[in-house]
């Protein structure tokens, strides 16, 4: 997985661990450091559709954009973000999504139903 090393840093203080850059090429640590911060972005965001962009981008980062663009569709929240980078990441994993949900017959009502619209930005 990849992490920059603050947030490396940051997980690996609240597992009790230690971050460098050669732990990191460790499997066993990138992975629990990695589940971590996809944990704490699942526990902010409450909507696994929100962490997968702010894993890219950094969780202040989306949380940022859903704060000033409240209410948006999801393919508009996604093509409003400001970093193509990210933009390009979420538009990737989405369509994957997407294209499992219709292989394993999981989406017959839509092709990609997606239950976002929160109600309010996550602090």
């Amino acid at each position: 997985m990849q992490l920059i090393m603050p947030t490396a840093e940051s997980m690996a203080k609240r597992l009790k661990l230690t971050a460098t850059p050669q732990t990191l090429r460790t499997p066993e640590v990138n992975v629990r450091l990695g589940s971590q911060y996809l944990a704490v972005l699942l526990a902010r965001f409450k909507l696994p559709i929100l962490a997968i962009p702010g894993y890219n981008a950094g969780g202040g980062a989306i949380g940022k954009h859903l704060k000033n663009n409240p209410g948006l569709p999801l393919d508009e929240f996604v093509e409003t973000i400001g970093a193509q980078e990210t933009r390009n990441y979420a538009r990737k994993v989405f369509e994957s999504y997407a294209a499992y949900r219709f292989l394993y017959n999981e989406g017959n009502d839509r092709f990609t139903r997606v239950d976002f619209n929160p109600k309010s930005p996550p602090h």
